[in-house]
C-alpha cells in the first residue's frame, strides 16, 4: 500500500507542477457558493463571463502514470462559484442543457489544445443528450477536428451523477 500512495504522490506532484508552469491551477478560491440561478446569472454564465475549465488527472494503476485529465468546468458569478448540479439542473428546467453542454465541450477542447494534448482527454456529456448524440455525433467530431485534435485522444464519458435527475 506505502508504494501506491508514493506512486500517486509523485504523479499528483507532477500534475501539479505541469499546472503552474501551465498558469492552470486546480481552484478558484471561492468565497460563497450561490444557491439559486435566475436567469440573470443563468445568462452571465452562458456569456462564458466567468467559466473556468480545470482538469483532473487520471491515473493508471496498471500504467504507474499519469494517462490523461477529465475536464470539469467550474461556473462563476462575481466569484461565487456555481455548483454543477445546480447549473445543469436550471439548464435542464429551462430547456438549454444542450446549449451549456456545448460550451463546456467547447471550452475544455480549446484548453486541450493549448498544451495538453500528449495525454487523454475526458470529456463529460449529459446522460440527457446521448440520443441528441448519437443522432448528431458529427457536431463533436466536427469541434475536435476543426481544433487539430486527433481523434484517438478524446474520451467521451457519460455523465452517472445526474442520470437520474
Amino acid at each position: 500500500m506505502q508504494t501506491v500512495d508514493r506512486i500517486f504522490d509523485v504523479l499528483y506532484n507532477d500534475f501539479r507542477q505541469r499546472c503552474l508552469k501551465k498558469g492552470t491551477f486546480f481552484y478558484r478560491k471561492e468565497s460563497e457558493m450561490i444557491e439559486t440561478i435566475t436567469p440573470e446569472v443563468y445568462q452571465h454564465v452562458l456569456n462564458q463571463q466567468e467559466l473556468t475549465v480545470h482538469y483532473q488527472p487520471i491515473v493508471s494503476i496498471s500504467k504507474r502514470s499519469m494517462i490523461g485529465y477529465e475536464s470539469l468546468l467550474r461556473a462563476y458569478y462575481h466569484d461565487n462559484l456555481i455548483p454543477p448540479d445546480l447549473l445543469f439542473l436550471y439548464a435542464s428546467e429551462t430547456d438549454s442543457v444542450h446549449t451549456l453542454d456545448s460550451i463546456c465541450q467547447k471550452m475544455a477542447l480549446l484548453k486541450y489544445r493549448e498544451g495538453y494534448h500528449n495525454q487523454l482527454l475526458f470529456i463529460n456529456i449529459e446522460t440527457s443528450l446521448i440520443e441528441y448524440y448519437l443522432n448528431h455525433a458529427t457536431l463533436i467530431i466536427n469541434t475536435i477536428d476543426t481544433l487539430q485534435i486527433p481523434r484517438g485522444k478524446i474520451v467521451i464519458e457519460i455523465n452517472e451523477k445526474r442520470a437520474g435527475s
